[in-house]
């Protein structure tokens, strides 16, 4: 059957499409069939307002330098961070604890559920208090990046 439409497309007939796999095989199909003539032929151009799409630069992304510094003497070092898809939404929340030398000590990835960015960043250190006190680390230094608005 993609045959059969692939045949059918490059003989400039119309089709009609129900599925959404066979309507992206049949752009595709049009798009390489319009690319091969523009190459081959000379008379044939694209053009991109006949596809109405927006030619606009990916904006370049932008690198910030940050620091981590090394928990003091028999302190553990807890890195977390949270976040949710809306706000509330879908949320998570990460943390890796790292000893005095830089080793990993634990990570823990969590599923919260819906709830808000902040009690995201909150699950976060929470967790990583539990975990501290579970493995017997009196110690802990905890940080997040959230910042109030």
């Amino acid at each position: 059957m993609i045959r059969r439409l692939i045949r059918l497309s490059s003989m400039g007939k119309p089709l009609i499409l129900r599925a959404s796999g066979l309507t992206c095989l049949a752009v595709l199909n049009y798009a390489w069939t319009v690319r091969n003539k523009t190459i081959h032929e000379e008379h044939t151009s694209i053009s991109a307002a006949k596809w109405a799409v927006m030619m606009q630069p990916k904006k370049p992304p932008n690198i910030k330098t940050c620091y981590w510094a090394l928990p003091g003497k028999d302190i553990m070092k807890a890195s977390t961070d949270g976040s949710s898809r809306d706000n509330p939404g879908r949320s998570g929340c990460g943390i890796i604890i790292r000893d005095d030398a830089g080793n990993i000590r634990g990570v823990q990835l969590k599923g919260l559920g819906i709830t808000s960015s902040y009690m995201a960043e909150c699950h976060g250190i929470f967790n990583a208090a539990e975990t501290a006190y579970k493995k017997g680390w009196p110690r802990l230094f905890s940080g997040c990046n959230y910042k109030l608005q």
